[in-house]
């Protein structure tokens, strides 16, 4: 038995430095009232994995490098529309925004891409012949897990396209190839040629509801949804290519193939096209991630008791979550990470478990 690592005495605690600046406003008794709150957040001594030279016998060795900042704000404003002793009816949302990038690795600058940047790869996604690379790259000026891979300009559907287009692991490319975009003009498609092609971070989040009660009677609703955020549906890696295998494909990957004959304004690349597994990470596998969500309704009555009565009170209600979707995403849901537990893969859609719906039905007795 060895150890996997080497030990750091020196470890310690991250430490995070936080401003925030607050403002409460009510206005008509305070059926009306609404908040602000700006925030910045710094955090030093950040844990990292460093990697090791081989001579030390060790991959990698934690410690305390590098800082992040997030800095946002949000809004929240909740209204009373209707306010008496029969009808109670409540509006409410809220509104968040936020931007982090880092601002510190402490590492030796290096090479990526076409670039020089300070920065460090993400963990690789998975362990078979797809997707079997890194997505997600850790650079100074960056946001956290920026999506780092291969840009792509459609399929190559002109002899002039062809002539341009890189050669890949020595394969000439032909029309109907997905058309990598060769960074460098220097005729080959190599790891020189990728680049930062997306963000997993949202724009902004959002949120609203609204509650209802009239006489015993209540009904609650919350939406919640989420914008301007890129997910790395990694599944397209092999779903969206007629590639000749047996394994399942979108009808899309078939029907609408490129074809010089029958289909030439196809947005897939032609049939038997097989060079993505070689590719690994393009950014034919992004998708807008923005959605807006239905997340719970409930419909309760609040059962009238005599004074003789057990119970002080007694409420009934139906519930359903996760009801409507509305989504641009083709997969399964986008409110997704496949691997929630690791930092260092983020943003990802490999092989997961959608939401799933529910309802239920509720009793609740109060002695």
């Amino acid at each position: 038995m060895v150890p996997i690592n080497v030990a750091n005495r020196l470890l310690t605690w991250e430490t995070t430095y936080q401003t925030n600046a607050g403002l409460d406003l009510g206005f008509f008794n305070n059926r009306l009232t609404t908040s602000l709150d700006l925030y910045r957040k710094q955090t030093e001594d950040l844990l990292q994995r460093m990697p090791l030279a081989p001579s030390d016998g060790y991959d990698f060795i934690l410690a305390n490098i590098g800082s992040l900042e997030n800095k946002g704000f949000e809004i929240n404003l909740n209204v009373d529309i209707i306010k008496n002793d029969n009808v109670k009816w409540n509006v409410y949302g809220n509104y968040s925004m936020f931007r982090n990038k880092i601002t510190k690795l402490g590492i030796t600058p290096s090479q990526w891409g076409d670039q020089t940047l300070v920065a460090f790869q993400g963990n690789q996604i998975s362990g078979g012949n797809y997707f079997k690379t890194f997505a997600n790259i850790y650079a100074e000026g960056l946001p956290m897990g920026s999506f780092f891979g291969y840009e792509t300009n459609g399929i190559i559907t002109t002899p002039e396209q062809l002539a341009v287009a890189g050669t890949i692991n020595g394969i000439a490319p032909q029309l109907g190839d997905v058309f990598i975009v060769d960074q460098n003009d220097d005729g080959l498609i190599t790891d020189v040629d990728k680049t930062v092609i997306g963000d997993p971070n949202p724009n902004f989040t959002y949120g609203f509801g609204s509650t209802l009660e009239y006489k015993n009677f209540n009904l609650s609703l919350a939406f919640n949804g989420v914008y301007g955020n890129d997910i790395a549906n990694g599944n397209l890696a092999r779903e969206d290519y007629a590639d000749g295998t047996t394994q399942n494909i979108r009808a899309a990957a078939y029907y609408d193939a490129w074809n010089a004959t029958t289909n030439p304004n196809g947005t897939r690349p032609r049939v038997n096209y097989d060079l993505n597994d070689d590719l690994g990470f393009t950014d034919r596998m992004l998708e807008d991630g923005s959605f807006l969500r239905l997340q719970y309704v409930s419909l309760g009555y609040k059962i009238p008791l005599s004074s003789k009565s057990i119970f002080s009170s007694a409420d009934i209600s139906i519930a359903g979550n996760n009801l409507l979707l509305f989504t641009k995403y083709s997969g399964y849901d986008p409110e997704v990470s496949s691997f929630s537990g690791d930092p260092f893969r983020t943003g990802l859609d490999w092989m997961s478990f959608p939401n799933q719906r529910s309802y239920s039905i509720n009793l609740n007795l109060t002695f």
